[in-house]
This record gives structure tokens, sequence and C-alpha cells, in this order.
């Protein structure tokens, strides 16, 4: 997977929240950095809702967009010939500099009446080759994080019209992008236009349970090992096979299993059954905060909570009394499926509650679309038909049952048909009369013919109170009551570090609350 982010050739890193996406950017990056014919360029576009303001007030928003996308490449560059340990000539440096000024700028909102720098796919194309070249390298990859990710329609149709055109035999792109809510231009075909590398770890593979163990070997020491005593596999199995695949979901599970190091408690069972709850609340959640930041597919996500409920339901009737082999976390819906069905679906994916596999055909039956469901979401919600007294062991060997033709099969007339064919955007109504709109393409009111707006998503998100986070209860209290942060964007701006002050929130607890904060209102 790296080697192909590494080598020539256009190439979208796809994966949902958690897979490990930027990880295998930045370590294809710094792999690459000590290669003699390769220069590698990282860029992070996670600060791209910053500029969303920008398109309520700005008639040139999407060329100010494109200007920001190039510019943080400039910028880039620079960072990267600074690792090599390359001079960069004067011009380099102040182009540098007038391009992070510039970028600043348009993060804070601020638009000057004429940018300092300006540069185009094809100027920057020619910049990127003579840097290359002067570096005595062959060929340039741009790893390009955080793509299209929280940007608007317009923003990534846009970005992704820019990413077409920023390749040359010197010069390949690579996207790490989400499944499920990304928009591509009209110009670009997926697959024509770029190969598509998932990012996202297969449990049924034969390396994955092993990894898994390595990782923790690795990052923790002998004495914090020491508290999983005996049960190491069996415990480090089921938290890994919870994760679903995402490394980030196994380190947090990891974290609140072990504890720190003041912590002298060994691990229980009860305690890692726990921490498969909060993750699949946290998982939960991340689904459930797309009505925040996808406001006008609410009603969307509020009937996808529903179905969510009902395949899980549907999925422990299946599995009730089977067993632990032969129990499934997959669910094939009969297929034709409407597209408000499956935009839902597609939101599962974008939010890691499941996992679309090979569609299976069953002959004059019909064909089914075959979802995997969240390993601890399916846990969690009692869709593995556990009953009351199971063992460690039978929730390890009922997550391992990986034959994709095992699985139980749903009509979508079972799955609130009704409701999901009379969802409709949630647009927002004319701020002058209050008439509704009719689409979101309508630009004027059709009743006072006041022109129509909407309120900044970014600065919304901001101003959301803390428990929006998928943060414990008992977190969420002690902020409030030892500290002054009450939204989101408090959080943010807490440069003094007050987190710290509140009890039971160390550096790791208040590194965590800022990413989660972070990663809201910017991924």
């Amino acid at each position: 997977m790296i080697e192909k982010l590494k080598g020539p050739g256009v190439k979208l890193l796809l994966g949902p929240r958690g897979s490990g996406k930027s990880t295998l950017m930045k370590l294809a990056y710094y792999d690459t950095l000590e290669s003699d014919h390769v220069l590698p360029v990282y860029i992070n576009y996670s600060h791209s809702l910053a500029l969303e303001p920008l398109f309520h007030t700005q008639a040139n928003a999407l060329r100010l967009f494109r200007q920001w996308v190039l510019l943080k490449i400039t910028v880039a560059v620079y960072e990267t010939l600074k690792e090599v340990k390359f001079k960069a000539t004067d011009e380099i440096v102040q182009r540098a500099a007038a391009a992070k000024s510039c970028i600043r700028d348009l993060e804070r909102g601020i638009v000057p009446e004429v940018l300092e720098i300006e540069t185009s796919p094809s100027e920057m194309i020619e910049f990127l080759e003579s840097v290359t070249m002067a570096t005595t390298r062959s060929r340039c990859v741009l790893l390009m994080d955080d793509a299209a990710h929280a940007f608007s329609l317009e923003q990534q149709r846009e970005f992704f019209e820019i990413f077409r055109q920023l390749r040359s035999r010197k010069v390949a792109g690579k996207a790490a992008i989400y499944p499920g809510i990304t928009s591509f231009s009209h110009s670009f075909n997926v697959g024509h236009e770029a190969e598509i590398i998932e990012a996202w770890y297969d449990p049924s593979e034969e390396y994955y349970l092993p990894l898994m163990k390595e990782i923790v070997r690795k990052r923790l020491g002998d004495e914090m090992i020491a508290r999983l005593g005996s049960s190491f596999d069996e415990y480090i199995s089921i938290i890994a096979l919870a994760a679903f695949g995402q490394p980030r979901g196994f380190l947090n599970m990891l974290s609140d299993v072990i504890g720190d190091a003041s912590t002298a408690k060994s691990v229980t069972r009860r305690r890692v059954l726990s921490a498969i709850d909060s993750y699949a609340s946290y998982v939960d959640g991340v689904f459930m905060a797309l009505a925040d930041r996808l406001p006008r597919y609410k009603r969307f996500v509020t009937a996808g909570e529903s179905i969510k409920s009902e395949l899980i339901s549907i999925a422990g009737e299946y599995n009730r009394g089977k067993p632990a082999e032969k129990r499934t976390q997959i669910v094939g819906i009969k297929e034709p499926l409407n597209a408000k069905f499956e935009k839902i679906l597609q939101f599962f994916e974008y939010a890691g509650l499941a996992r679309k596999i090979k569609s299976h055909s069953r002959g004059k039956i019909g064909v089914y679309q075959r979802y995997q469901i969240h390993s601890a979401v399916i846990y969690s919600g009692g869709g593995l038909g556990l009953g009351q007294n199971f063992t460690t062991a039978e929730i390890i060997r009922s997550l391992s049952n990986f034959d994709a033709h095992e699985y139980c099969k749903i009509s979508p007339s079972r799955l609130l048909k009704d409701v999901v064919e009379g969802l409709s955007l949630d647009l927002p109504p004319c701020a002058n009369c209050g008439v509704e709109r009719s689409s979101a393409e309508q630009k004027f009111c059709m009743n006072c013919g006041s022109r129509l707006t909407e309120a900044s998503l970014y600065e919304e998100l901001l101003k959301k109170p803390i428990d929006t986070l998928p943060i414990p209860k008992k977190k969420i209290d002690g902020i409030t009551k030892n500290t002054k942060i009450r939204f989101i964007q408090d959080i943010i701006l807490d440069e003094a570090q007050t987190l710290l002050t509140v009890p039971r929130i160390g550096k790791i607890w208040s590194a965590r609350i800022r990413n989660l904060a972070e990663e809201y209102v910017g991924v």
C-alpha cells in the first residue's frame, strides 16, 4: 500500500474515519524523503472548512479556494526542501513566505483586495518539475491528506478538477478521501483518472491479529503489558476484532483498558467490554455528527439511526441460537434500492458503521447488496445474539466468522421503506419571509424574491456545545465545573491548556479532546 503511494500514477486512498489514511500518507512521505530519485510533498487540507464562510460573503470564493489549495502545495514544497536539507533559492523562500501569509489570512476570513501571490495548476506543475530537477530527482509525489473531506459539494468538485490537472510525466498526486460523501468533478472519472487504494485494514486477513499484537508490544512497555496477564492474547484479539480494522479505534480502546502509568489496576474482562461499548458509542456519534456537518441531510441521518437499529435487531434474530462460528455481521439488502436509501448506506460507510462488500446474486431470488456492520456496534447493540451468559472466547469466535456467504437477507420494505421514500433535504427557509425553498439549487425566494442565503457551517460548528463531541459525560461535567470552556471553539482556542486543570484529564485525554474538536470542525 505504501509502495503505491510512493510510486508513479495518480491514486486515491479510500477509508473511513480512523482507518489510518494520514498515518499511511506520512509513512510514505518519510520513507520517500530518503529516496534519491523521488521528491515527496506532503500537504494537509484539514483546515478546509475554515474557508467555507467565504462562500457566503465573497463572489469570487471559488477562485480564492483554488488559490488556497495550490498555495498549500507551495508551502509544503518548501518544508520538503528543509527536510532533505536542500538550500532553497531566495525566490522559493519568498514565494513560500507569501503563500503562508495568504493561507493564514484566508483561513481567518481575511480577503485582501489583491492576493500577494497567485498561481495556476499549469504553473504549479512547472514549479514542481523545476524543484524536482534542482534536487536531482526524477519525479515528484504529491501526498494530499484530508483531501475533499469537509469541503462543500462545490469545493470538492473544484478540488478534484485541480487534482486532475496536477499531473505530468514527473508529477503524480495521491489524495486521501472518505467513502460515501466525496463528490468528484464532472471531468474526473474514478478508475480512469486514478486508482483506488483501500486503506481500511481487513480483519479477515491472516496478518491482522498478529499485526495488532505487534503494535501493542511496540507501543507498551513490559509493565503495562503485564496488566493484561495471561489473558493478553484473548483481550487483544477481542479489542482488535471490535476495532473493525480501524487502528485509531484499536489504540483508543487499548488506552481505555490499560489506563496510564499511575493506574496500577490489572485489566479485567469487564473493563475490556466496557471499552468496546464506549467505542461503539463513539462510532455512532461520528455518524450522528453528520446531521451537524451536513445539515441539509439531517433527516437522512435521523432515518439512518433507526435503520441501523433495525439492521442490528434483524441480525440478532438471525444469529440467536446459532453456534458462535456461524454467527454473522453481514446483512444483505435486496436490490433495487432507491437513491435515498443508497445515500444513507453511503453515510454508514463514511462513519465506518458498515463496510460494503461485493454484491451477491441468489439467482431468481435476486441480488443482495452486502454490508458488514461494525464489530463493536453489532456487539454493543446485541446483534450477535449472544444472550446473557457468554464467554470472551465466544465473542471472539462470533466476530471471527468472515464467511461472506453467511449473511441475513433483508428486503428494503422491512427497513422503514415509507419513511425513506418520504425523505427530503432539510433546506433553510427564506430569511425574509420564512417560505421554504423548493430545491437546493434555488437562488431566490419564489414568494418575496429575496436572495436565499445559508448560515456558515464552519461558524455554526464552532458554536456547538462541547457535549456534541464523543467525550464521556463525567469528563464533560468536569470541564464544565472546573473551566470556562463551554463551546467547541473554546477548546480550539484553549492556548493556556486549562483542560489539564480538570481532575482525571491528563495529557493523553487533553490531547484526545483537542483532536476531537479540531477533527469535528476540520475533517
